[in-house]
C-alpha cells in the first residue's frame, strides 16, 4: 500500500486525509505536525499515523506540505534538500 504524509496536521490536512478516508483511497495516511494538539486532532478525524520525528514523515512514498502560507518557509527548511 502506497503511503501519503501530511507535513502539517491542521484542518486542511485532516480534511484532505478524510476524504482520502472517505474515499477509500488505499493510501496509509501519515501525519507530522510540532503541535501535538494538531496531531491529536488530525488521528481523531481520519485516524492517521502520527509520525515523531520528520524523518520518519520523509520515507513516505508521497509527501504534502499542508502549511499555513506564512509557515511555509520554515517548514520547507526542515527539509533536507
Amino acid at each position: 500500500m502506497r503511503s501519503i504524509c501530511f507535513i502539517g496536521a491542521g484542518k486542511m490536512a485532516s480534511a484532505i486525509a478524510a476524504g482520502l478516508v472517505r474515499q477509500n483511497a488505499g493510501f496509509e495516511i501519515k501525519a507530522y505536525d510540532p503541535s501535538e494538539i494538531a496531531a491529536d486532532h488530525f488521528k481523531e478525524v481520519c485516524g492517521g499515523t502520527i509520525c515523531k520525528e520528520l524523518k520518519e514523515a520523509l520515507a513516505a512514498d508521497i509527501i504534502l506540505l499542508a502549511v499555513k502560507p506564512q509557515h511555509l518557509a520554515g517548514a520547507v527548511q526542515t527539509l533536507p534538500s
